[in-house]
């Protein structure tokens, strides 16, 4: 009887571990989503060229940040020069400074820059000292998604305490995050971790 409970607990665990990914997952979508229609926008596409400042102030304001929960923002031309870039705290409701670690992923040779207007950019998650991001880019075009291609649009948000719980509201699950790089981890977190890979994505420790 207890064998048969431990294995139905440990398939509920895995749906809740799977629902919670399909969260994340649809998170780095609805990010893709908003980072192709800023984009593939007329106005962008005049602003590399132009660099006019009052496209900043309308459209990258502190208030267009905290309404979409972005955290980072850049603008990229199609030589790898940084035309604008945006950091934003939630916390205190500030723009900051660019995190340092975030600009190696931004240089010339980074999987994030877009290098074509047939090039569709890409969704992921990267490592940064403060907390992972989820980052998106997409190819800078006209509104009706043509060229010529004049740069890459990176949008970011970070995968912190504040994301996740607003994933723990969506799920109604009680969750912890924790960045394994860092190695402050409990001991049993530890554990599972040793026993992750490609093919045993999910691990249930009983």
């Amino acid at each position: 009887i207890l064998d048969g409970y431990i294995r139905e607990e440990a398939q509920t665990t895995r749906d809740k571990v799977e629902q919670v990914q399909a969260v994340v997952d649809d998170s780095l979508t609805s990010l893709g989503s908003a980072t192709k229609d800023l984009a593939a926008w007329d106005d962008s596409y005049q602003f590399m060229q132009d660099k006019n400042p009052a496209y900043i102030d309308s459209n990258l304001n502190d208030s267009t940040f905290f309404n979409n929960k972005w955290n980072f923002a850049a603008y990229i031309d199609p030589s790898g020069n940084m035309i604008f870039s945006k950091a934003v705290d939630f916390s205190d409701g500030k723009s900051v400074a660019v995190p340092e670690d975030i600009l190696p992923y931004l240089s010339k040779d980074s999987q994030l820059l877009v290098h074509s207007e047939t090039d569709p950019g890409i969704n992921g998650i990267i490592s940064l000292s403060q907390s992972p991001m989820f980052v998106v880019s997409r190819p800078i075009l006209t509104s009706e998604a043509k060229g010529p291609f004049r740069g890459t649009l990176i949008i970011g948000r970070y995968f912190d305490s504040l994301e996740i719980g607003r994933i723990s509201r969506i799920t109604n699950l009680s969750l912890n995050g924790y960045q394994i790089q860092s190695g402050v981890i409990p001991a049993d977190v530890q554990s599972a971790v040793t026993s992750v890979n490609k093919g045993n994505p999910i691990v249930v420790q009983a």
